[in-house]
């Protein structure tokens, strides 16, 4: 059966603190999609820093290095490829925060990734997992879905094609 308690807990702090949620993603800075919520409310904390230089998400040792990088395609092929002034606007935001969207998460020395954390934590089959974790999800479709869950222990595999008595709510 289901883990309402965690799931409950979950919903409750999304509803509460609703600019802590953004189902679009696992982890987006500060606000997590109900996945992460799980995660987090489970004690599994985000691997990296919360937030990193552009320079560093596109793989670069440092700065300098990157700027170096970007500077020679500029002149190498800016004009050849059309795109005069490209790479010059890369090397405009490299020391831009970017969020750390990672969806790896640690506990107890143990790193895995959001969506089995959560999955785990609710004791869900696959399915309902996929389901519930859509990035497409509204709220009230969260609070429809944890009804059902709630009665049923899962969700229909073909919830919302709205043909069957099986995925259409009462």
């Amino acid at each position: 059966m289901a883990n309402m308690p965690a799931l409950d807990l979950a919903m409750h702090t999304i509803q509460a603190f609703p600019k802590s949620w953004n189902q679009g993603e696992w982890r987006c800075g500060t606000s997590y999609c109900l996945a992460g919520h799980l995660a987090i409310g489970d004690g599994w904390t985000p691997v990296g820093p919360p937030v990193r230089k552009e320079w560093e998400v596109r793989g670069f040792g440092s700065l300098e290095h990157a700027v170096e990088h970007y500077r020679e395609r500029e002149e190498h092929y800016g004009n050849l490829l059309g795109w005069e002034g490209h790479y010059t606007q890369i090397v405009a935001r490299l020391e831009d925060d970017i969020p750390n969207r990672t969806i790896s998460v640690e506990k107890d020395g143990v790193v895995s990734d959001i969506p089995n954390v959560a999955r785990r934590i609710l004791d869900v089959d696959a399915v309902t997992a996929e389901i519930l974790f859509l990035s497409c999800n509204t709220l009230e479709d969260l609070k429809e879905m944890v009804e059902v869950i709630r009665k049923d222990g899962y969700l229909p595999r073909c919830w919302g094609c709205g043909g069957c008595d099986d995925c259409t709510p009462s």
